[in-house]
């Protein structure tokens, strides 16, 4: 038995989110590391923080079904790749 294709539409709209609230969490991070008084706490603290929120949200999507994480996996990187070439100094920089 497999998925439906709204869960997976909706597993993959999470993963979105879900990356668009990691990235966005990671660049407040980077942001504030020079008030930090531990700078390598605050951003192994904050890594941590991340991955253990993204881990409970992927487990939550996925409901005991592989293919559910995997869309939210999906949905996450989609972002993450976006993020990064959206993000990346031009050329000549």
């Amino acid at each position: 038995m497999t998925a439906d294709p709204a869960s997976l539409a909706l597993a993959f709209a999470a993963g979105m989110a879900f990356g668009a609230a990691y990235m966005g969490a990671l660049w407040a991070s980077v942001r504030r590391l020079g008030q930090a008084r531990n700078p390598a706490l605050a951003l192994v603290g904050g890594a941590v923080l991340r991955l253990a929120l993204l881990m409970g949200a992927f487990y939550l999507v996925m409901d005991g079904r592989w293919e559910r994480l995997a869309a939210c996996l999906a949905g996450f990187v989609v972002v993450r790749v976006a993020v990064t070439r959206w993000a990346r100094p031009a050329e000549g920089d």
